[in-house]
């Protein structure tokens, strides 16, 4: 299962240094996300649209379990050609402190996650099974670093040996833009996010050195102000369509 690692590394990135600039809250306010919610069953569709009609074909369908306290108990990502689970740990502040990542019902990675006395993630220590031993030994590190409304996230492989570097810079505490570096410090793609009044992502850009492309997001809300649909229009087109059905704690 090697060949996978990449791929969940980028994974272990985009949800975890969404919350470099949070500490002893939950998951859910992390998130934006807002109520007592108990699962979000997410179904996400790439769309080409012809004459005000869509041809939709399925990418991927996701659900996510909550605790009544709202932390991300438990997470089943599911493709027309794979399946993986996560399952999350937390302490008593929260935080959640450790992950096994299943991919279809095989246990494949394990991360720990490290804390300063602030409350800030400082490292995620990730473990891979090896099949020739049936062991788990360290495939990689994460390490996050701060300086006032920036976090700078650098993953690194077994040997130590830089991989990729990520800047997130944050304003009242929503992230406004991304940039990551490859290895020897040369900038290789930046993403500047804006929101809409709910603290949604309305416009995505992303920049490297051949191109640039705009994603703007349209939103539907339950009475909780939670969205349960988002259009991905790129060039005046909706270009994926993702729906989201939410149940809330009584």
């Amino acid at each position: 299962m090697r060949h996978l690692q990449p791929l969940f590394l980028s994974l272990i990135i985009l949800s975890f240094c969404s919350s470099c600039q949070e500490n002893k809250i939950s998951i859910t306010q992390k998130e934006q996300l807002r109520g007592s919610i108990n699962t979000i069953i997410e179904k996400r569709y790439e769309v080409e649209e012809f004459e005000n009609t869509y041809n939709e074909t399925f990418l991927f369908r996701n659900v996510i379990s909550f605790s009544p306290e709202g932390n991300r108990v438990k997470e089943v990502f599911k493709s027309p050609n794979s399946k993986w689970t996560h399952v999350y740990e937390y302490n008593d502040n929260k935080q959640c402190i450790h992950e096994d990542i299943y991919a279809d019902y095989d246990l494949f990675q394990s991360i720990t996650h490290s804390y300063n006395e602030k409350g800030e993630l400082v490292a995620d220590q990730i473990s891979e099974l090896k099949e020739d031993t049936e062991t788990f030994e360290p495939s990689g590190t994460i390490n996050y670093k701060y300086d006032n409304q920036a976090c700078t996230e650098s993953l690194f492989s077994e040997k130590g040996e830089l991989l990729a570097k990520t800047v997130h810079c944050y304003k009242d505490g929503v992230k406004i833009k991304e940039i990551l570096f490859a290895p020897n410090g040369k900038e290789e793609k930046a993403t500047t996010l804006q929101y809409n009044k709910m603290k949604n992502v309305s416009i995505r850009s992303v920049c490297d050195s051949l191109s640039r492309e705009e994603i703007a997001y349209e939103y539907k809300y339950d009475d909780k102000m939670n969205w349960i649909e988002r259009k991905s229009i790129k060039n005046d087109q909706v270009t994926e369509i993702a729906s989201r059905q939410i149940t809330y704690y009584k």
